[in-house]
This record gives C-alpha cells, sequence and structure tokens, in this order.
C-alpha cells in the first residue's frame, strides 16, 4: 500500500539510493559480526515464538547479576537479519554485560504490528530467561538502529504491567537513526512493502505514544544523515522532554546512517560511551 513516492521524501528515506558505500558497508558489519560469534560464543538461534524468524542470539555475561542489553536491528523491516549485528555486542560484553541480539519476521510476509509483537514477545522472553545468560531482568536496556530504533522506542510504550511483566521492565534505551513518525514513509517506495495507511502510521508511531513507565532515553543519530534523519531524532526527544523524561541527544559526529551503527564496536565512541553509562557500566 503506498499513497505516492514523492521524490523529496525518497531522498530523505530512501538511503541505499543516497549512499553507495551502503552495502560495503554493510558488508563489514556481517564480517564483524561472524568474528564476534566466534569469539563470545553463547546461545545461538534461541526461540522467542512461533515466527520462522522468532529467535535471539544471547552472548552470556561474566559475571552473574550483570545488565542486559537487547539490540533490535533495522531494514525498514523488510531487509537484514541478527547474523549481520552481532557485532554491537563486543563493547558491552567486555564492559560486563549481557547482550541479547534479535530476530523478527519481515514486510511484507508480516505487517509491522505483527513485527511489535515479536519484539516484545522476545523481551518477556529475556526477562524470564536473563539469568541463563548471567543477566539481571531487573535491568534490561533496549537498543536498535534505523527501524530497530523505532522498535526499541515501540518497546519502551509497551504496556509491560497488562502482561504480568514489571511495568519498569525496560530500564534505558537508546534508539539509533529510529524513525519515530512513521507517516513520511507512507510517502517513499518503501510503503510498497510496509503497507503503512493512516490509521496504522498514528498506531505505529511512538513519537504519539507517552509510556506508562519513562526510563532514560539516548536519541542517536548520525550527523551526516539526512534533515528527515536528524529532525525524527530531535522531534523525538524533544517530546520525551516534554513529556517529563530524562533524555540525551547524540548527534554522532561524521557518520551518517550505514556507519554509525559501527560505532558501537568502537569502545571509545561517544556512542559506545553513551550506551555503557545508560547501563551503569
Amino acid at each position: 500500500m503506498m499513497d505516492f513516492a514523492d521524490p523529496a521524501y525518497e531522498a530523505e528515506y530512501n538511503l541505499r539510493a543516497r549512499h553507495a558505500d551502503a552495502d560495503a558497508l554493510i558488508g563489514r558489519w556481517t564480517a564483524a559480526s561472524t568474528r564476534s560469534r566466534a569469539a563470545l560464543g553463547g546461545g545461538i538461534d534461541e526461540r522467542y515464538g512461533e515466527g520462522s524468524k522468532a529467535t535471539l542470539d544471547f552472548f552470556p555475561a561474566r559475571e552473574p547479576g550483570s545488565p542486559v542489553l537487547v539490540f533490535i536491528h533495522g531494514g525498514y523491516w523488510r531487509r537484514m537479519d541478527k547474523i549481520d549485528h552481532s557485532f554491537v555486542a563486543d563493547v558491552p560484553v567486555a564492559a560486563g554485560a549481557a547482550v541479547a541480539v534479535i530476530n523478527y519476521d519481515l514486510c511484507p510476509t508480516v505487517t509491522i504490528d505483527t513485527i511489535v509483537a515479536q519484539c516484545r514477545a522476545a523481551i518477556a522472553w529475556v526477562y524470564h530467561n536473563a539469568k541463563r545468560f548471567n543477566g539481571d531482568p531487573d535491568r534490561i536496556f533496549v537498543s536498535g538502529h534505523s527501524a530497530g530504533g523505532h522498535l526499541t522506542a515501540m518497546t519502551i510504550a509497551t504496556d509491560w504491567k497488562a502482561r504480568g511483566l514489571p511495568a519498569d521492565l525496560i530500564k534505558g534505551g537508546l534508539p539509533i537513526s529510529g524513525i519515530f513518525d512513521l507517516h513520511p514513509i507512507r510517502r517513499t517506495s518503501i510503503n510498497v512493502e510496509a503497507r503503512l495507511d493512516q490509521e496504522s502510521a498514528d498506531r505505529l508511531s511512538p513519537i504519539y505514544m507517552k509510556p506508562l513507565s519513562m526510563p532514560p532515553i539516548v536519541a542517536a543519530v548520525g550527523a551526516k544523515e539526512t534533515f528527515g534523519f536528524i529532525e525524527q531524532n530531535r522531534a523525538f526527544a524533544d517530546r520525551w522532554r516534554h513529556w517529563g523524561g530524562q533524555v540525551e541527544l547524540l548527534e554522532v559526529p561524521n557518520v551518517h546512517h550505514f556507519d554509525v551503527p559501527l560505532e558501537l564496536a568502537r569502545a571509545n565512541s561517544s556512542l559506545s560511551r553513551a550506551l555503557l553509562g545508560l547501563m551503569g557500566l
């Protein structure tokens, strides 16, 4: 379902067309992730639900009772895989955390509603299974890139108490290059597979959803990204602040949409420092 593809919105949000190095950078994610899985071990392809891709990889902490990071990959809800994102675990595990990198089924086979539900199910699974990987279920933090940033915000907006879990299950969030207002996506070719309409874009836009529990947030974006992504990030941070939440706005220098995730693999980057600070490491 697509209203129409507006060239101006395509330029802001259809980023593979903008960055000739996108595939090369994603190749770096994949290669680094292969090395990470070999080095870190852990539970690979743990199943949290019934969907064909309802699995996650859980990299254990060294010590029991450690904080847990849940990472959600991007790809505009229609591409990518957890297998390309294991590298995000290197720095947090070295600093004393456990890390779960989750998968979910993709559009157009499923809707974004289903993806949101799967991410919630994955985080509930992490809560119930954290101790198996030396994690503390009472110290779960969530991060994600691009569509994963959107899904990070949606999981924070979840009524966890209604699901029989602690209302403050998520203790902090780091959305990276997130999409918090989905209406612009309706004006791009991405919506051929995302299939958003007015009602679903309203319902699935976390910028309109004040969470019942408001953990601290770091809203991050590459300083060399498009105006659309930078403005989405600023607007979400402003909204969080307006709601009375604690938020840090971070524009990561010298990186765009496809190299900003690699900053998580550099221990001294501003993005890694923000993540570890959020987790108390």
